[in-house]
Protein backbone atom coordinates (compact mmCIF):
# COMPACT_ATOMS: atom_id res chain seq x y z
CA UNK A 1 0.00 0.00 0.00
CA UNK A 2 1.46 3.48 -1.19
CA UNK A 3 2.33 5.61 1.63
CA UNK A 4 0.86 8.68 2.01
CA UNK A 5 3.01 12.08 1.63
CA UNK A 6 3.65 13.86 4.83
CA UNK A 7 2.51 17.54 5.07
CA UNK A 8 6.28 18.73 5.59
CA UNK A 9 6.47 16.91 2.22
CA UNK A 10 4.10 18.43 0.34
CA UNK A 11 4.95 22.19 1.48
CA UNK A 12 8.63 21.62 0.45
CA UNK A 13 7.49 20.79 -3.07
CA UNK A 14 5.43 23.71 -3.72
CA UNK A 15 6.26 26.74 -5.28
CA UNK A 16 4.77 30.17 -5.64
CA UNK A 17 2.12 29.88 -8.21
CA UNK A 18 1.35 32.07 -11.00
CA UNK A 19 -1.81 33.64 -10.71
CA UNK A 20 -3.40 31.28 -13.48
CA UNK A 21 -5.57 29.05 -11.29
CA UNK A 22 -3.95 26.08 -12.71
CA UNK A 23 -1.50 25.30 -9.54
CA UNK A 24 -3.38 22.94 -9.01
CA UNK A 25 -2.01 20.45 -11.70
CA UNK A 26 1.36 20.47 -9.95
CA UNK A 27 0.61 18.43 -7.80
CA UNK A 28 1.01 14.77 -7.39
CA UNK A 29 -2.78 13.24 -7.24
CA UNK A 30 -2.04 11.51 -4.48
CA UNK A 31 -1.56 14.12 -2.66
CA UNK A 32 -4.77 16.02 -3.37
CA UNK A 33 -6.85 14.40 -0.94
CA UNK A 34 -4.60 15.50 2.35
CA UNK A 35 -3.99 18.35 0.70
CA UNK A 36 -7.30 19.25 0.52
CA UNK A 37 -7.72 17.83 4.54
CA UNK A 38 -5.13 20.09 5.85
CA UNK A 39 -6.77 23.19 4.13
CA UNK A 40 -9.83 22.57 5.58
CA UNK A 41 -8.66 22.12 8.47
CA UNK A 42 -6.69 25.23 8.57
CA UNK A 43 -9.89 27.18 7.29
CA UNK A 44 -11.47 25.80 10.14
CA UNK A 45 -9.71 27.14 12.51
CA UNK A 46 -10.33 30.63 11.12
CA UNK A 47 -14.06 30.13 12.11
CA UNK A 48 -13.86 29.70 15.90
CA UNK A 49 -15.27 31.92 17.89
CA UNK A 50 -13.17 35.15 18.69
CA UNK A 51 -10.29 34.83 21.03
CA UNK A 52 -9.44 31.20 20.43
CA UNK A 53 -6.78 31.83 18.30
CA UNK A 54 -3.82 34.66 18.83
CA UNK A 55 -3.12 37.21 16.47
CA UNK A 56 0.10 35.77 15.40
CA UNK A 57 -1.65 32.26 15.23
CA UNK A 58 -4.33 33.61 12.85
CA UNK A 59 -1.89 35.71 10.92
CA UNK A 60 0.76 32.06 10.52
CA UNK A 61 -2.81 29.85 9.30
CA UNK A 62 -3.21 33.04 6.67
CA UNK A 63 0.22 32.57 5.34
CA UNK A 64 0.03 29.44 4.93
CA UNK A 65 -3.47 28.89 3.28
CA UNK A 66 -2.24 31.56 0.94
CA UNK A 67 0.36 29.50 0.03
CA UNK A 68 -1.42 25.90 -0.13
CA UNK A 69 -5.23 27.47 -1.63
CA UNK A 70 -3.58 27.51 -5.53
CA UNK A 71 -2.52 24.14 -5.51
CA UNK A 72 -6.02 22.84 -3.94
CA UNK A 73 -8.72 21.38 -6.88
CA UNK A 74 -11.67 24.04 -8.42
CA UNK A 75 -13.70 22.81 -6.74
CA UNK A 76 -12.35 23.36 -3.17
CA UNK A 77 -11.37 26.80 -3.88
CA UNK A 78 -14.49 27.83 -4.99
CA UNK A 79 -15.68 26.42 -1.81
CA UNK A 80 -13.19 28.17 0.62
CA UNK A 81 -14.39 31.29 -1.37
CA UNK A 82 -18.06 31.04 -1.02
CA UNK A 83 -17.17 30.70 2.57
CA UNK A 84 -14.70 33.70 3.03
CA UNK A 85 -16.70 35.77 1.07
CA UNK A 86 -19.46 35.58 4.20
CA UNK A 87 -17.00 37.55 6.07
CA UNK A 88 -16.42 41.41 6.69
CA UNK A 89 -13.03 41.33 6.36
CA UNK A 90 -11.60 38.09 4.69
CA UNK A 91 -7.61 37.42 5.93
CA UNK A 92 -5.33 39.30 3.64
CA UNK A 93 -3.14 36.17 2.48
CA UNK A 94 -6.07 33.73 1.61
CA UNK A 95 -8.17 36.61 -0.04
CA UNK A 96 -4.97 37.23 -2.60
CA UNK A 97 -5.43 33.43 -3.28
CA UNK A 98 -8.96 33.54 -4.59
CA UNK A 99 -8.57 37.20 -6.10
CA UNK A 100 -6.01 35.90 -8.45
CA UNK A 101 -7.62 32.87 -9.12
CA UNK A 102 -9.81 32.24 -12.12
CA UNK A 103 -12.74 34.02 -12.66
CA UNK A 104 -15.39 31.51 -11.59
CA UNK A 105 -13.44 31.52 -7.84
CA UNK A 106 -12.39 35.33 -7.71
CA UNK A 107 -16.24 36.45 -8.64
CA UNK A 108 -17.51 34.80 -5.51
CA UNK A 109 -15.24 37.32 -4.07
CA UNK A 110 -15.72 39.77 -5.78
CA UNK A 111 -19.16 40.01 -6.49
CA UNK A 112 -19.93 39.57 -2.16
CA UNK A 113 -19.53 42.58 0.50
CA UNK A 114 -17.06 41.18 1.96
CA UNK A 115 -13.51 44.38 1.85
CA UNK A 116 -10.38 44.31 0.08
CA UNK A 117 -7.16 45.30 0.12
CA UNK A 118 -6.86 48.31 -2.19
CA UNK A 119 -3.65 46.94 -3.43
CA UNK A 120 -4.64 43.68 -3.79
CA UNK A 121 -7.12 45.09 -5.84
CA UNK A 122 -5.01 46.94 -8.07
CA UNK A 123 -2.61 44.34 -8.51
CA UNK A 124 -5.46 42.26 -10.42
CA UNK A 125 -6.50 44.97 -11.98
CA UNK A 126 -3.07 44.75 -13.38
CA UNK A 127 -2.43 41.16 -14.32
CA UNK A 128 -6.01 39.47 -13.92
CA UNK A 129 -8.50 39.29 -17.17
CA UNK A 130 -11.05 41.90 -18.16
CA UNK A 131 -13.83 40.10 -16.56
CA UNK A 132 -11.73 40.40 -13.28
CA UNK A 133 -11.19 44.15 -14.07
CA UNK A 134 -15.00 44.50 -14.57
CA UNK A 135 -16.20 43.14 -11.61
CA UNK A 136 -13.59 45.44 -9.56
CA UNK A 137 -15.22 48.55 -11.74
CA UNK A 138 -18.96 47.75 -10.41
CA UNK A 139 -18.05 47.76 -6.42
CA UNK A 140 -19.78 50.05 -4.35
CA UNK A 141 -16.23 50.44 -2.01
CA UNK A 142 -14.19 51.02 -5.22
CA UNK A 143 -11.42 53.46 -3.76
CA UNK A 144 -9.87 56.10 -5.95
CA UNK A 145 -6.32 54.51 -6.03
CA UNK A 146 -8.71 51.54 -7.67
CA UNK A 147 -10.20 53.60 -9.95
CA UNK A 148 -7.06 55.30 -11.21
CA UNK A 149 -5.57 52.40 -12.34
CA UNK A 150 -8.78 50.57 -14.02
CA UNK A 151 -8.92 54.26 -16.16
CA UNK A 152 -5.66 53.78 -16.59
CA UNK A 153 -6.10 50.46 -18.59
CA UNK A 154 -7.88 52.16 -21.35
CA UNK A 155 -10.06 50.04 -21.48
CA UNK A 156 -13.86 51.00 -22.92
CA UNK A 157 -15.38 48.51 -20.44
CA UNK A 158 -13.87 49.53 -17.60
CA UNK A 159 -14.46 53.14 -18.46
CA UNK A 160 -18.44 52.56 -18.75
CA UNK A 161 -18.24 50.29 -15.42
CA UNK A 162 -16.50 53.43 -13.52
CA UNK A 163 -18.81 55.67 -14.98
CA UNK A 164 -21.92 54.16 -14.26
CA UNK A 165 -20.72 53.18 -10.60
CA UNK A 166 -22.00 56.39 -8.77
CA UNK A 167 -20.97 54.94 -5.43
CA UNK A 168 -17.40 54.82 -6.56
CA UNK A 169 -14.52 57.33 -5.33
CA UNK A 170 -13.88 58.65 -8.33
CA UNK A 171 -12.67 62.16 -8.57
CA UNK A 172 -10.41 64.64 -10.93
CA UNK A 173 -7.82 62.06 -12.11
CA UNK A 174 -10.15 59.23 -12.97
CA UNK A 175 -11.88 61.86 -15.09
CA UNK A 176 -8.72 62.98 -16.76
CA UNK A 177 -7.47 59.60 -17.56
CA UNK A 178 -11.03 58.45 -19.10
CA UNK A 179 -11.45 61.88 -21.28
CA UNK A 180 -7.80 61.37 -23.11
CA UNK A 181 -8.35 57.69 -23.93
CA UNK A 182 -11.85 57.45 -25.12
CA UNK A 183 -12.81 60.47 -26.89
CA UNK A 184 -14.60 58.72 -29.98
CA UNK A 185 -16.91 56.48 -27.71
CA UNK A 186 -20.62 58.14 -28.01
CA UNK A 187 -21.61 55.53 -24.57
CA UNK A 188 -18.23 57.29 -22.92
CA UNK A 189 -19.53 60.41 -23.59
CA UNK A 190 -23.12 60.04 -22.01
CA UNK A 191 -21.88 58.57 -19.34
CA UNK A 192 -19.60 61.37 -18.75
CA UNK A 193 -22.32 64.20 -18.56
CA UNK A 194 -24.64 61.87 -16.36
CA UNK A 195 -21.35 62.63 -13.19
CA UNK A 196 -22.75 65.23 -11.81
CA UNK A 197 -19.10 65.78 -10.43
CA UNK A 198 -17.24 66.07 -13.40
CA UNK A 199 -14.96 69.47 -13.10
CA UNK A 200 -16.34 71.99 -15.25
CA UNK A 201 -13.11 73.20 -17.06
CA UNK A 202 -12.49 69.06 -17.64
CA UNK A 203 -16.40 68.54 -19.42
CA UNK A 204 -16.11 71.72 -21.61
CA UNK A 205 -13.07 69.79 -23.38
CA UNK A 206 -15.44 67.40 -24.89
CA UNK A 207 -17.56 70.44 -26.39
CA UNK A 208 -14.74 69.76 -29.26
CA UNK A 209 -15.95 66.23 -30.33
CA UNK A 210 -19.37 66.34 -29.11
CA UNK A 211 -22.01 66.71 -31.85
CA UNK A 212 -24.86 69.55 -31.35
CA UNK A 213 -27.47 67.82 -29.11
CA UNK A 214 -24.90 66.53 -26.84
CA UNK A 215 -23.23 70.20 -26.67
CA UNK A 216 -26.30 71.93 -25.77
CA UNK A 217 -26.65 69.00 -23.08
CA UNK A 218 -23.03 69.72 -21.88
CA UNK A 219 -23.39 73.15 -21.72
CA UNK A 220 -26.75 73.06 -19.20
CA UNK A 221 -25.21 71.13 -16.77
CA UNK A 222 -21.86 72.83 -16.69
CA UNK A 223 -22.92 76.10 -15.01
CA UNK A 224 -19.23 76.76 -14.95
CA UNK A 225 -19.21 79.26 -11.46
CA UNK A 226 -16.16 81.81 -11.73
CA UNK A 227 -17.48 84.08 -8.96
CA UNK A 228 -14.97 83.65 -6.50
CA UNK A 229 -12.30 84.38 -9.20
CA UNK A 230 -13.95 87.48 -10.16
CA UNK A 231 -13.85 88.81 -6.26
CA UNK A 232 -9.81 87.98 -6.37
CA UNK A 233 -9.08 89.49 -9.83
CA UNK A 234 -8.51 92.84 -8.41
CA UNK A 235 -5.80 94.98 -9.27
CA UNK A 236 -4.17 94.71 -5.95
CA UNK A 237 -4.37 90.63 -5.88
CA UNK A 238 -2.81 90.48 -9.32
CA UNK A 239 0.04 92.66 -8.18
CA UNK A 240 0.85 90.73 -4.94
CA UNK A 241 0.82 87.13 -7.44
CA UNK A 242 2.56 88.99 -10.19
CA UNK A 243 5.35 89.87 -7.99
CA UNK A 244 5.52 85.96 -6.36
CA UNK A 245 5.64 84.43 -9.98
CA UNK A 246 4.54 86.02 -13.60
CA UNK A 247 3.87 82.55 -15.08
CA UNK A 248 0.80 82.47 -12.36
CA UNK A 249 -0.07 86.36 -12.79
CA UNK A 250 0.00 85.89 -16.72
CA UNK A 251 -1.99 82.83 -16.51
CA UNK A 252 -4.59 84.03 -14.54
CA UNK A 253 -5.16 87.99 -15.86
CA UNK A 254 -7.20 86.68 -19.14
CA UNK A 255 -9.80 85.25 -16.74
CA UNK A 256 -11.11 88.76 -15.26
CA UNK A 257 -14.80 89.14 -17.00
CA UNK A 258 -14.98 89.90 -20.93
CA UNK A 259 -16.42 93.69 -21.43
CA UNK A 260 -18.53 93.79 -24.37
CA UNK A 261 -17.66 95.16 -27.47
CA UNK A 262 -18.09 98.62 -28.52
CA UNK A 263 -19.50 99.43 -32.04
CA UNK A 264 -16.10 100.71 -33.36
CA UNK A 265 -14.98 96.98 -32.34
CA UNK A 266 -17.55 94.73 -34.02
CA UNK A 267 -17.42 96.92 -37.19
CA UNK A 268 -13.73 96.21 -37.17
CA UNK A 269 -14.66 92.13 -36.58
CA UNK A 270 -16.73 92.39 -39.10
CA UNK A 271 -14.56 93.84 -41.59
CA UNK A 272 -11.29 90.90 -40.78
CA UNK A 273 -14.25 88.09 -40.86
CA UNK A 274 -15.51 90.07 -44.37
CA UNK A 275 -11.38 90.34 -45.63
CA UNK A 276 -11.45 86.22 -45.18
CA UNK A 277 -8.22 86.60 -43.35
CA UNK A 278 -8.67 84.22 -40.54
CA UNK A 279 -5.09 84.81 -38.92
CA UNK A 280 -6.27 88.81 -39.02
CA UNK A 281 -9.12 87.71 -36.88
CA UNK A 282 -7.78 85.82 -34.67
CA UNK A 283 -4.71 88.55 -33.71
CA UNK A 284 -7.57 91.03 -32.98
CA UNK A 285 -9.54 88.52 -30.75
CA UNK A 286 -6.24 87.50 -28.98
CA UNK A 287 -5.51 91.42 -28.58
CA UNK A 288 -8.90 92.23 -27.31
CA UNK A 289 -9.78 89.56 -25.29
CA UNK A 290 -6.86 88.42 -23.81
CA UNK A 291 -8.13 85.06 -24.32
CA UNK A 292 -5.55 81.83 -25.45
CA UNK A 293 -4.73 81.48 -29.31
CA UNK A 294 -5.06 77.90 -28.77
CA UNK A 295 -8.50 78.39 -27.91
CA UNK A 296 -9.54 81.15 -30.64
CA UNK A 297 -8.31 78.56 -33.42
CA UNK A 298 -10.34 76.17 -32.29
CA UNK A 299 -13.79 78.75 -32.08
CA UNK A 300 -13.17 79.65 -35.65
CA UNK A 301 -12.77 76.00 -37.06
CA UNK A 302 -14.91 74.92 -34.96
CA UNK A 303 -17.31 72.87 -38.29
CA UNK A 304 -21.24 74.43 -37.03
CA UNK A 305 -20.36 77.76 -35.37
CA UNK A 306 -21.56 76.99 -32.22
CA UNK A 307 -18.44 77.54 -30.31
CA UNK A 308 -18.81 80.85 -32.08
CA UNK A 309 -22.33 81.69 -30.87
CA UNK A 310 -21.07 81.26 -27.07
CA UNK A 311 -17.99 83.13 -28.11
CA UNK A 312 -20.58 86.05 -29.66
CA UNK A 313 -23.04 85.95 -26.70
CA UNK A 314 -19.92 86.84 -24.09
CA UNK A 315 -18.49 89.61 -26.11
CA UNK A 316 -22.42 90.85 -25.98
CA UNK A 317 -22.48 91.14 -30.03
CA UNK A 318 -26.05 92.14 -31.63
CA UNK A 319 -27.85 89.24 -33.06
CA UNK A 320 -27.90 90.61 -36.58
CA UNK A 321 -24.61 90.91 -36.32
CA UNK A 322 -24.05 87.64 -35.06
CA UNK A 323 -25.70 86.22 -37.98
CA UNK A 324 -23.98 87.90 -40.38
CA UNK A 325 -20.48 86.61 -39.09
CA UNK A 326 -21.88 83.50 -38.75
CA UNK A 327 -22.53 83.55 -42.50
CA UNK A 328 -19.23 85.10 -43.45
CA UNK A 329 -16.95 82.81 -41.21
CA UNK A 330 -18.75 79.51 -42.15
CA UNK A 331 -20.14 79.70 -45.35
CA UNK A 332 -19.33 76.13 -46.66
CA UNK A 333 -19.08 74.20 -43.18
CA UNK A 334 -22.88 73.57 -42.95
CA UNK A 335 -26.45 75.19 -44.67
CA UNK A 336 -27.63 78.56 -43.32
CA UNK A 337 -30.76 76.54 -41.77
CA UNK A 338 -28.76 74.42 -39.32
CA UNK A 339 -25.51 76.84 -38.68
CA UNK A 340 -28.81 79.23 -37.24
CA UNK A 341 -30.38 76.24 -35.77
CA UNK A 342 -27.09 75.04 -33.79
CA UNK A 343 -25.01 78.25 -32.93
CA UNK A 344 -27.83 80.28 -33.14
CA UNK A 345 -29.91 78.15 -30.29
CA UNK A 346 -26.71 78.24 -27.82
CA UNK A 347 -26.95 82.20 -28.38
CA UNK A 348 -30.47 83.06 -27.85
CA UNK A 349 -30.33 80.26 -25.08
CA UNK A 350 -27.05 81.58 -23.04
CA UNK A 351 -27.14 84.28 -20.85
CA UNK A 352 -24.14 87.01 -20.76
CA UNK A 353 -22.82 85.76 -17.79
CA UNK A 354 -23.26 82.14 -18.42
CA UNK A 355 -21.55 82.25 -21.38
CA UNK A 356 -18.66 84.58 -20.22
CA UNK A 357 -18.29 81.96 -17.76
CA UNK A 358 -17.88 79.02 -20.06
CA UNK A 359 -15.45 80.37 -22.29
CA UNK A 360 -13.29 81.63 -19.37
CA UNK A 361 -13.71 78.57 -17.79
CA UNK A 362 -12.34 76.95 -21.52
CA UNK A 363 -10.10 78.86 -21.45
CA UNK A 364 -8.44 78.30 -17.62
CA UNK A 365 -8.27 74.77 -19.24
CA UNK A 366 -6.01 75.61 -21.86
CA UNK A 367 -3.72 78.12 -20.22
CA UNK A 368 -3.11 75.56 -17.11
CA UNK A 369 -2.00 73.30 -19.71
CA UNK A 370 0.43 75.86 -21.12
CA UNK A 371 1.30 77.08 -17.63
CA UNK A 372 2.53 73.59 -17.12
CA UNK A 373 4.67 73.22 -20.47
CA UNK A 374 6.17 76.65 -19.39
CA UNK A 375 6.99 74.95 -15.79
CA UNK A 376 8.97 72.21 -16.70
CA UNK A 377 10.04 74.05 -19.54
CA UNK A 378 11.44 76.43 -16.46
CA UNK A 379 12.63 73.85 -14.53
CA UNK A 380 9.48 73.64 -12.78
CA UNK A 381 7.37 76.42 -9.94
Amino acid sequence: MAQSPSFDGVVQGLALPDADGEAETRVPPTAQPYLARTIRHLSDLLFLPQGRLSRDAVRLIDDVLGRLIPYASLDLRCRLAQRFAGLAHPPRNIARALLHDRIEVAAILLTSPARFNEVDLVHVVSHGSSEHGRLIAVREDLTSAVAQRLAMARSREFSLALLRNHSADFGRPEFELIIRHALDCEEIWDALLDRPELPNDLALHLFWVFDGARRFRLLKRCMADLSLIDELMTDEALTTVAQIDPLVSDAIRPLQKIKPFSTTEAARLKTLALADSPKDLIDFLEERLALSRDFLVRVVQDVEGEAFGILAKACALPRDQFVLLLDVLFPKRAAKEERERGAGLFFDTLSWDHADSVVRTWDLGIRTAELDDRSDEAGGL
